[in-house]
C-alpha cells in the first residue's frame, strides 16, 4: 500500500514536470517560428523600416510586454532614438532623445547586454 502510495505521488510529479517541459517547448517553437518569419522578411525585402516594425512587433509577442521600442543610434548627434515602437504615442516617439549611458536605454546600448522589465 505504501509503495502504491509512493507511486501515485511520484506519477504525479512527473506528470507535472511534462506539462511545464511542454508548455516550454510550446513557447519555443513560437519563438523560433517567429524568428524564421523575421529572416524570411529580412531576405525578402530591402525596406528597412518594415523589418524593424516587424522585430518590433514580434518582439513584443515573444516577452509579452504591453509596449515597446526599436532605437538606433545617431552617430552625428551621438545619441539613441525611437525608430520604431508599439504601444507609444507619436509625441512620445519624436521627443525621446537617449544619450549612451542614461536610463534603461542608454545602459543597454552602453553595456551591450539585454535587459528584460517585468512588471512588479
Amino acid at each position: 500500500m505504501l509503495s502504491s502510495n509512493k507511486e501515485k505521488t511520484e506519477s504525479k510529479k512527473l506528470k507535472k514536470e511534462l506539462d511545464v517541459l511542454n508548455k516550454e517547448r510550446r513557447k519555443l517553437n513560437r519563438e523560433l517560428s517567429t524568428l524564421k518569419l523575421i529572416i524570411s522578411e529580412i531576405n525578402s525585402t530591402l525596406n528597412l523600416d518594415r523589418v524593424l516594425d516587424l522585430i518590433i512587433q514580434k518582439g513584443i509577442q515573444i516577452v509579452e510586454a504591453e509596449r515597446g521600442s526599436l532605437m538606433l543610434f545617431d552617430h552625428r548627434k551621438e545619441e539613441l532614438y525611437i525608430k520604431s515602437s508599439v504601444g507609444l504615442n507619436k509625441g512620445t516617439v519624436s521627443a525621446v532623445r537617449i544619450a549612451p549611458g542614461e536610463g534603461i536605454a542608454g545602459w543597454v546600448f552602453k553595456e551591450g547586454k539585454p535587459l528584460l522589465i517585468k512588471k512588479g
